[in-house]
């Protein structure tokens, strides 16, 4: 008999396609990182009680038992040749997978399906177990007394009222997420009572499957259902043993760790699909503007997926290891770096090139040849340092380590949930609103850092639209809103600046601001550069539109700011934040006090 047995269910698996072979079916990669963590549980469990013990893996021969199986010997240390295929697991057929047993003097891990393992659980303990993906259940021989005759296990009939302790974990078995139930499982403190023994378990032995719950995929689980297994149908726990058969070992329950939910890896697994799609768009974006370095919109593209990345990077940051994040960091805002001054230039000789900007610049001719020779110049070193070898070993390793990235311990162990990262992003969005709307949009440092902040809120929101929610989408499409509006104050100061840099390094002709002017028009000041057409007020307007904001004519900004006053007071919503600020903002772009904006009054 064998000296100890752990049943092991397989881990998640892929669902059937059509008619495709039951028995290729393989585990799901978040199937698979969740039988890594339950299986590395069930090995420490095991190990003491195996001391000095062989140990053998026995498999079902489907491809997702003996993936599950090959987890399960890597977390004990058997090698590939400790692993057995037992085709009384494949067939799900007890009788003979009890015949086995007793043939061994061996500690056995058993990987299989449902029902065939539950029955056998109940047939040899009299105690049912609802075994969930990559559960085990470890059961030990009776030590029988000779005067008390022999114990038989189909004794327990199905009128038999249940031994079984109610079990929180099982209960909660097939929820959406299903934090609450994988906390439980993983943190293993439950200590339960059976047939007045006291029994160690990671998880208690619960109920059966609810109606709904996640069911079995082995062939033979339409047992379950009523329908006939592949073998022409299980024994029910209460049949009677056949005479003549050979007794049956009995065995007791020793411990019972029920499986993690493999939700929290499938998230886990979406955030890698993020960051993985993220490096690459990184990668592919170089090589198109490689390919087309005069192209501005080649430059934009590249640098929105340098900021996409950059985004999802620090917004996962509290889950990645330390010494990853920070190298991933670094190498993509060193990637960045070089791309902003031809940004600049790209945006400015834009503007240059309108015929309605143009009347914002006295001298927009000799601004615009002395634009189009900078950009050509900072073009050229841009392209060689984007072609340069090291510069190309970086955009390798971004993509690698996006592709890859390092999650912490725990969260190795545990997935993460779609609840936790909600959460993280809601406590950034009200972060965030606070901060803009106590953005003083008259310091022009302040002002790109929560323009760049609203980046983030989008683009997190629009990579992570699956995990997050269509909620959580809604506000990304709303810090759009804000960062465009935001940007045009940003790109107006900029070009403001870089017009005056031009300016001092010497235009081919000093124009005179009056008579470069259409007739009969007075020349704009030189603040009135920053109220250019995209940024007319119209304009601004109609980005507060989309969240039902009033038209900047009918703010009232006094008004508004009295409900947001008080450190008790609810976030701020969009609408009320962007209410609060557009008089000032507009005032600024306008620079009605006649000075530049951002600086001091």
């Amino acid at each position: 008999m064998a000296r100890l047995v752990v049943l092991v269910r397989h881990a998640k698996a892929e669902e059937r396609a059509g008619s495709s072979d039951d028995l290729s079916r393989r585990l799901t990669e978040a199937g698979l990182r969740s039988c890594r963590a339950a299986m590395a549980r069930m090995a420490t469990l095991l190990t003491p009680d195996a001391k000095g013990a062989e140990v053998c893996v026995w498999t079902s021969g489907a491809a997702r038992a003996r993936q599950t199986a090959q987890v399960a010997a890597e977390a004990l240390g058997v090698g590939r040749d400790g692993i057995r295929i037992v085709d009384a697991l494949t067939r799900g057929d007890v009788d003979a997978l009890l015949a086995e047993l007793s043939a061994t003097d061996d500690v056995v891990v058993a990987v299989g399906h449902n029902p065939s393992l539950e029955s056998l659980v109940k047939r040899a303990c009299g105690q049912r177990a609802h075994l969930g993906k990559a559960s085990a259940v470890c059961l030990v021989p009776v030590e029988r007394d000779p005067g008390a005759g022999a114990l038989d296990p189909h004794a327990a009939s199905e009128d038999t009222p249940s031994t079984e302790p109610t079990s929180p974990v099982a209960a909660n078995e097939g929820a959406e997420g299903g934090a609450d139930a994988t906390d439980a499982a993983l943190d293993f403190a439950d200590v339960v009572q059976s047939d007045e023994r006291a029994i160690a378990a990671d998880a208690p032995l619960g109920p059966a499957r609810p109606e709904g719950a996640e069911g079995s995929v082995h062939p033979a689980d339409a047992a379950e259902t009523g329908a006939a297994s592949a073998d022409g149908g299980l024994p029910e726990p209460s049949q009677p043993r056949k005479e003549g058969t050979k007794e049956e070992p009995a065995y007791e329950l020793a411990w019972f760790l029920q499986g993690p939910h493999a939700s929290r890896w499938e998230t886990l697994v979406a955030l890698e699909g993020a960051l993985a799609r993220a490096g690459e768009k990184v990668s592919s974006n170089a090589w198109k503007l490689l390919d087309c370095p005069d192209d501005p919109e080649a430059l934009h593209q590249y640098r929105i997926s340098l900021r996409v990345a950059r985004s999802l990077l620090a917004f996962v940051r509290p889950d990645m290891r330390r010494g990853q994040w920070r190298r991933t960091a670094e190498l993509l805002r060193r990637l960045q770096g070089p791309t902003s001054q031809l940004r600049e230039l790209d945006v400015m000789y834009e503007q240059l090139n309108d015929d309605d900007a143009r009347l914002a610049y006295a001298d927009a001719d000799e601004l615009l040849d002395a634009c189009a020779r900078r950009r050509d110049a900072v073009r050229r070193d841009f392209v060689d340092g984007l072609s340069d070898p090291r510069t190309q070993r970086d955009l390798h390793r971004v993509v690698q380590l996006l592709r890859a990235p390092a999650w912490r311990d725990q969260v190795e162990r545990r997935g993460v949930s779609r609840l936790e990262l909600r959460g993280r992003y809601l406590d950034l969005t009200r972060a965030y609103l606070a901060d803009l709307a106590a953005c003083d949009f008259g310091d022009a440092e302040a002002t790109h850092s929560i323009r760049k902040r609203s980046k983030q809120q989008r683009y997190v929101a629009r990579e992570l639209a699956d995990v997050l929610g269509q909620d959580c989408g809604r506000l990304g499409a709303q810090a759009k809103a804000t960062q465009e509006l935001l940007g045009e104050l940003c790109d107006a100061r900029v070009n403001l600046a870089l017009a005056a840099r031009l300016r001092q390094e010497g235009l081919p002709v000093q124009a005179d601001a009056q008579t470069a002017s259409p007739e009969g028009v007075e020349a704009p000041s030189p603040a009135a550069v920053t109220v250019a057409p995209e940024c007319s007020g119209a304009h601004a307007g109609d980005a507060l539109a989309a969240d039902g904001g009033a038209s900047p004519a009918d703010v009232d900004a006094a008004a508004t700011r009295e409900p947001l006053q008080g450190a008790d007071a609810e976030p701020p919503t969009y609408a009320q934040v962007q209410r609060l600020r557009i008089r000032e903002l507009l005032d600024t772009l306008a620079g009605k006090d006649g000075s530049e904006p951002g600086s001091p009054s």
